[in-house]
């Protein structure tokens, strides 16, 4: 019987033998070869690790290249392996109906199987060189499809919405009003950006008086919450910022003359409508006084505001009409009770008692100023212990008063005393239009034609070499770089030389031209690197282009993440950010060059950005520094000391408030 049996066995399976080895065969025929499999990819996660992970590395010999792909492929296998069995034991645990302690089992051995999973991945971002994105991490202003900034008022938030494209200069940024909301209002508005893919990647700026410290804290913990509700959190950035006096005293001044309107910018600003001609310090065309309220109405950080129309008899009607478009606008945007608009009459001050010629009375900062019909002006500065230099500055005329910009950020105000002299004060014009300043006062005798120029103690007027000698006081020679440490004014160590634009930019017409056509391939020219930092330096002052984006280009190429560093990119970048140069490259200069310096900023540099936040309230630069520098922030603080002991109360509290950020940072 069992004889029997195991003969139909054999039967079956010498019948079945055939079937078996024609299955094996096609089984065969059918998998690629062993060299195929070598020499191809077929995982498509795999083959993108090994593409990502050559990318990552630059000019790898092969066998380095080799050594990649190795270790990229055995640990990918390896976090497949901890994949499956993390899903296998989350499988077991999920069915797990028996004693208490299997379930702890498989719970430990679950928390291990991560734990080991975490270290393989941790392993192959060190292979590939990537560092990993996190919850509500920077988002880089390019990549953003959404940017929200939140006044936050009592119980309530004044909502703006960004318009692209998205810029980094504050000037060039374009705002719509979404309303004065309320909190509820406002995490709904924000919720459905954060449901919806086209409005990712986002970052929602927090603005808030001291006064509203708790709720705008409280607010950023409810955004926090929302994003990681809809699990936004890896595409949105969320920033919660006190509120700086650079924004203004709160109020906006319209002047008006002879039906005539004129108002003040600290720089020129992007209209909101996106026009071609920018908004600046001067005559309003009264078809666009919308415009200019607009700006202000919907700049970040300017509400509540006060519009102060200040006006002589003649104006009276355009005064009144003036008031009403603030109040129309203000309603459209529904904010009209945080604007309030005050008329006052003022008796003018005839323009011609300003125009002609101005001598200091003491040798100060300005010695001479000549005021001319038409709105420009030149002014003769002191440089150095016995230098001068004379420069063309536009002058604007209000009411009673005159307004000279000398650079970006630099306005003087001036008056006429009772004596008849000009007396002028040195400040800015803050973002919603109020000018800020304060004493050391200077006073000015007019010069009588025909007359003598009274000369206010000894002045010493240079020949050209002399004032070319002077002007470029960052040269150094060979030997004297011996002592110094450094060529260069930002490594220098034997001395400081601040940054100075005139001095280093050169002004030449031709190299400008040469700038310009080079412009677009600024960041992959084949031209030498000295060859093309030099046109850079003697270009900049006259290019057509837009000097931001030339430093930004260098910054990218010579400076920001490279190693090593190129010095004399960086020297551009340090002239380039002089807060008294009227091209407007300070922002960018300290953004891609200064902030970035690795592996630290040397003293000369970080004496100069506390410098520029002395003279420039701009708090794009200090976020920037502080950011740049977290690792030197008591470095920085070093550098605050005649500051804090300063006599001036104004400088000594934006230095104390100063010292307690970087204080705050640093601990």
């Amino acid at each position: 019987m069992q004889v029997g049996w195991i003969k139909k066995s054999l039967c079956v399976l010498c019948l079945g033998l055939p079937g078996v080895l024609v299955a094996v065969a096609l089984a065969q025929s059918q998998t690629p070869s062993i060299l195929d499999r070598v020499q191809k990819v077929d995982d498509p996660q795999l083959a993108e690790l090994v593409r990502v992970g050559m990318e990552s590395r630059e000019n790898l010999g092969q066998k380095e290249r080799l050594e990649i792909i190795r270790k990229v492929t055995l640990s990918y296998v390896q976090i497949k392996l901890l994949d499956q069995q993390v899903a296998e034991v989350s499988r077991k645990i999920e069915a797990e109906t028996g004693p208490a302690e299997m379930r702890y089992e498989l719970l430990l051995a679950k928390t291990e199987l991560e734990s080991k999973l975490m270290t393989e991945l941790a392993n192959l971002r060190e292979i590939m060189g990537i560092v990993p994105k996190h919850a509500f991490e920077e988002q880089p202003i390019e990549t953003l499809n959404t940017w929200l900034n939140l006044n936050v008022i009592g119980e309530r938030v004044y909502v703006l919405d960004a318009l692209k494209p998205f810029k980094e200069y504050w000037a060039k940024r374009r705002w719509k009003s979404a309303g004065l909301l309320s909190e509820r209002e406002t995490l709904d508005y924000i919720r459905e950006r954060l449901q919806s893919n086209s409005s990712l990647p986002l970052r929602i700026d927090i603005d808030h008086t001291p006064s509203n410290t708790a709720a705008a804290e409280d607010l950023h913990g409810k955004i926090l919450s929302l994003a990681r509700e809809t699990n936004a959190q890896m595409e949105t950035e969320v920033r919660t910022e006190l509120m700086s006096t650079f924004a203004g005293s709160g109020e906006s001044t319209f002047f008006l003359r002879q039906g005539q309107i004129r108002t003040c910018y600290p720089t020129a600003v992007q209209r909101p409508d996106g026009g071609p001609r920018p908004l600046v310090t001067g005559l309003v065309n009264p078809n666009e006084l919308e415009q200019h309220i607009l700006w202000r109405l919907t700049r970040a950080k300017n509400v509540p505001l006060t519009f102060r129309i200040e006006y002589d008899e003649a104006s009276a009607l355009t005064a009144k009409q003036v008031a009403e478009t603030v109040k129309a606008v203000a309603k459209r945007l529904g904010i009209a009770e945080l604007v309030e608009v005050v008329e006052a009459l003022v008796e003018p001050v005839p323009e011609a008692a300003f125009l002609g010629r101005w001598q200091g009375v003491a040798d100060t900062e300005i010695r001479e100023i000549e005021l001319q019909a038409g709105g420009q002006s030149r002014l003769t500065m002191r440089t150095g212990r016995t230098g001068q230099t004379t420069q063309p500055a536009p002058w604007t005329l209000t009411t009673n008063e005159i307004f000279i910009e000398s650079a970006p950020l630099v306005t003087w105000r001036g008056y006429l005393n009772a004596e008849g002299n000009l007396v002028i004060n040195r400040g800015q014009i803050y973002l919603q239009g109020s000018w800020s300043g304060g004493p050391p006062e200077m006073v000015f005798k007019k010069v009588e034609e025909g007359g003598a120029t009274p000369e206010p103690g000894k002045t010493v007027h240079l020949g050209i070499a002399e004032e070319e000698k002077q002007s470029r006081q960052w040269l150094v020679t060979k030997e004297e770089a011996k002592d110094s440490g450094s060529v260069y004014a930002w490594s220098r160590i034997d001395r400081y030389i601040p940054p100075d634009f005139n001095g280093f930019f050169s002004d030449d017409p031709k190299v400008a031209h040469l700038l310009d056509e080079l412009f677009s391939s600024l960041q992959d020219s084949n031209l030498p690197d000295n060859e093309l930092l030099q046109i850079v330096r003697n270009g900049l002052r006259r290019t057509s282009q837009d000097r931001e984006l030339v430093l930004r280009a260098i910054g990218n190429r010579y400076i920001w993440n490279k190693t090593p560093q190129n010095p004399a990119a960086i020297e551009i970048m340090y002239h380039a950010a002089d807060p008294g140069n009227v091209y407007g490259t300070r922002h960018y200069a300290i953004y891609f060059g200064l902030s970035v310096i690795r592996p630290e900023n040397p003293p000369n540099v970080l004496r100069t950005l506390v410098s520029i936040r002395m003279k420039v309230d701009d708090e794009n630069d200090i976020g920037r520094v502080t950011w740049g520098c977290q690792n030197q922030l008591e470095g920085l603080r070093s550098y605050l000391a005649p500051y804090l002991d300063s006599p001036d109360d104004s400088i000594r509290q934006k230095a104390i408030q100063l010292d307690t950020r970087w204080k705050g940072k640093a601990s």
